[in-house]
């Protein structure tokens, strides 16, 4: 990970997930979005929204076949770093987006996957033929993704997510969490960690609190 990593992020995690075999969504799980008047999609977007509604945090999923396919190995580095000036982005929201490097953007092997912490490219979505998954899992820094999406003009309701601020206190849990999920349906479900790196907090101050005063 590249780009003074202490400011742009806290926590940057890569996981893949492969032999995914069934996308029906548990009843319950349709039942809570619901609830939570959030129609379901019926597909691993009702994963993604539900774990965000439990734990607070935005994790971006690509078809890691399609990835493959595209940059033509299976062995890839992910990064994150500045984009290079004029780069032409299509993001999956069907619009193109000019980089320069005061955008952050997560790339394997320099094939930009997303806008770091706001939107993916348009090229490695699941699909419902997805059998294999890469899971990016990160805590970027609320200041440098409120900037991007000022510099954009897009907002995402992963991006509202950062800009809030999250810390990593119950990161890796909820990361566990969303992987049970879907081995719910999928008990043949292989999931391997690909990256991580992580920078280190400062430790903070105790406060020692009396009730007398």
């Amino acid at each position: 990970i590249s780009s003074k990593p202490s400011i742009n992020y806290s926590t940057f995690v890569g996981v893949t997930i492969e032999n995914l075999t069934n996308f029906s969504i548990p009843k319950w799980l349709t039942e809570k979005l619901l609830c939570s008047e959030i129609k379901p999609s019926q597909n691993l977007l009702d994963f993604q929204t539900y774990i965000l509604l439990e734990t607070g945090y935005p994790f971006e999923f690509y078809d890691l076949e399609q990835l493959k396919k595209i940059i033509k190995t299976d062995d890839f580095k992910l990064t994150l770093k500045p984009a290079t000036k004029n780069t032409i982005l299509t993001a999956n929201n069907n619009l193109n987006y000019k980089l320069d490097p005061s955008i952050l953007v997560v790339e394997a092997n320099n094939y930009p996957l997303s806008i770091a912490g706001i939107i993916p490219n348009k090229d490695v979505p699941y699909t419902p033929e997805t059998k294999s998954l890469l899971i990016e899992a990160s805590i970027f820094n609320s200041k440098k993704i409120r900037q991007q999406s000022r510099i954009l003009g897009l907002r995402t309701d992963r991006s509202a997510r950062y800009e809030k601020g999250l810390n990593n206190s119950s990161f890796i849990e909820a990361l566990i969490r969303l992987v049970s999920l879907l081995k719910i349906l999928n008990p043949e479900l292989v999931c391997k960690i690909h990256t991580t790196s992580q920078v280190l907090q400062p430790k903070l101050s105790k406060i020692l609190l009396k009730y007398e005063t």
